[in-house]
C-alpha cells in the first residue's frame, strides 16, 4: 500500500515538462519587463546627475555675475584641451567633488579611459588625453549657444539675464558616445567619435541638412533612454524628450532665413 500510494504522489515525465514549459513562458514574459525596468532605472540615475550639475551651473552664475561656466574639451580629439576651463571639472567641484554625476549609467562609450571608475573616486579626475587620443570626460555637454558669442549676430547668450525663458532653454544634452549611429556617413562617424571627447555641442548647425535629427547624432545620443534622452533645463529641471520635441523646422523653412515651429537650442526662440 505504501509503495502505491508513493506512486500516486510522483510527477510524471510528461507533467514535469509541462512545469518547465509554463516556468519557462513566465520567464519570456517577464525578462523584457525586468529589462525595462532596468532602464529605467538608469534614465532616472542619468536624470538625477543632470539635475544635480544644472543645481551646480545655477550656483555658478549666481557667483560669477550670472556667467555660465566655460568649456575646455574640443572636437577634435587632441591633447590641446584647456581642462581647466571646463565645466566638467567647475561644475563637478560645485556638485560636492563626486565626478560620477558626470557619467549616465547608459553610457556605452569605449572611449572612457581604463579604470576611469577608480580614477573619478580616487581622483575626481581622469587623466589628460595624449596627442591624437580620443578620451571620454562626460557623459553630458553644454549648449553652445551659451558659450560662443560667434554664434549670434545680434546677441550674446552667456549670461543667465540674458535667456528670456530659461524653463525652455535646454542646457545639458546627452553627449554621442562614439559608436557609429544607423544613418550617418563614413565621415559623419568619424566625426561622432572625435565628438565623444568634448564638453559642448553646437547646436547652430543642427538645422542646416534635411534632416536634423541625423546631424544632432554627430554630437549626441537623441535615444539614450529607449523614446528618448535627457535634457537638462536653465531653470534647472530635467526633462525626457524625443529629439523632434526639442527641434522642429516650418514647412516653409530656408537654411539662411531659418524659421522653426520650436527649437529649444535656440534662446532667441526657445519657448
Amino acid at each position: 500500500m505504501r509503495r502505491r500510494a508513493a506512486a500516486r504522489r510522483a510527477f510524471t515525465l510528461i507533467e514535469l515538462l509541462v512545469v518547465v514549459a509554463i516556468i519557462a513562458i513566465l520567464i519570456s514574459i517577464l525578462l523584457p519587463s525586468l529589462s525595462q525596468a532596468r532602464e529605467q532605472a538608469k534614465a532616472v540615475v542619468c536624470a538625477s546627475n543632470q539635475r544635480s550639475l544644472m543645481t551646480a551651473v545655477l550656483m555658478y552664475t549666481d557667483r560669477h555675475n550670472g556667467h555660465f561656466p566655460t568649456v575646455g574639451y574640443h572636437h577634435s580629439g587632441t591633447a590641446a584641451n584647456e581642462r581647466e576651463l571646463s565645466w566638467v571639472l567647475q561644475m563637478v567641484q560645485e556638485a560636492g567633488r563626486d565626478r560620477k554625476i558626470a557619467r549616465c549609467p547608459s553610457d556605452r562609450s569605449t572611449l572612457w579611459p581604463p579604470d576611469s571608475d577608480r580614477a573619478l573616486e580616487e581622483m575626481g579626475q581622469l587623466p589628460p588625453p595624449a596627442p591624437g587620443e580620443v578620451v571620454r570626460q562626460t557623459s553630458y555637454a553644454s549648449n553652445g549657444y551659451t558659450v560662443f558669442p560667434i554664434i549670434s549676430e545680434t546677441f550674446i547668450y552667456d549670461r543667465l539675464s540674458t535667456i528670456r525663458w530659461p524653463a525652455t532653454t535646454a542646457y545639458f544634452v546627452e553627449l554621442a558616445d562614439g559608436r557609429p549611429f544607423q544613418g550617418l556617413s563614413a565621415q559623419a562617424n568619424a566625426d561622432r567619435r572625435l565628438n565623444a571627447g568634448a564638453d559642448h555641442v553646437h547646436a547652430e548647425r543642427w538645422h542646416i541638412p534635411a534632416n536634423p535629427r541625423l546631424k544632432a547624432a554627430e554630437e549626441i545620443e537623441p535615444d539614450q533612454h529607449r523614446n528618448g534622452s535627457n535634457y537638462g533645463f536653465l531653470d534647472g529641471h530635467v526633462e525626457r524628450l524625443k529629439f523632434e520635441q526639442t527641434m522642429l523646422k516650418a514647412a516653409d523653412y530656408r537654411v539662411f532665413q531659418p524659421t522653426f515651429l520650436f527649437n529649444k537650442f535656440d534662446p532667441a526662440i526657445a519657448r
